[in-house]
């Protein structure tokens, strides 16, 4: 997942449309690559000219339109998501916490505070048999921290 971040951040694009009903039709429900999505399509709504030049709020409307099953999801994953319309969900951004191995080794993408979500929203850590190779139940656990 965290590949899949960098990649649309090296693009300057976010899924949309198609890639979106895909990514919903081939994942389970709350499903950490459907948040990124739903973070998306917030995203897009705030700053069209980053990733849609115009007419954004008419192809949320038209995908949720024409995707009735998401629509419940949706509602629930703009609530689950941190102020998610201000944040790129392309950027996994630490706060300058201490323990980023992002810091520590100088690869972050963008500077910390530029405006990401938290490095660990949207993959998954636990050891839930819905998702294989978990590393842990915490941010302690995981790979992109050095505590």
């Amino acid at each position: 997942m965290d590949t899949l971040q960098d990649g649309f951040l090296y693009l300057k694009k976010l899924p949309q449309g198609g890639l979106i009903k895909d990514l919903f039709s081939n994942t389970t429900s709350g499903s950490p690559l459907r948040r990124f999505a739903i973070a998306g399509l917030l995203y897009n709504l705030r700053r069209p000219s980053d990733t849609v030049k115009s007419n954004s709020h008419g192809i949320l409307a038209a995908f949720l339109s024409e995707n009735p099953e998401i629509h419940k999801e949706f509602l629930a994953g703009i609530q689950s998501l941190p102020v998610a319309g201000d944040l790129d969900p392309r950027v996994r951004d630490c706060g300058g916490e201490a323990g980023c191995g992002d810091c520590i080794h100088k690869r972050h993408t963008v500077e910390p505070g530029s405006g990401g979500f938290r490095p660990c929203c949207f993959h998954v850590h636990t050891a839930d048999p819905q998702y294989p190779g978990g590393k842990g139940i915490d941010d302690a656990g995981c790979y992109l921290w050095e505590v």
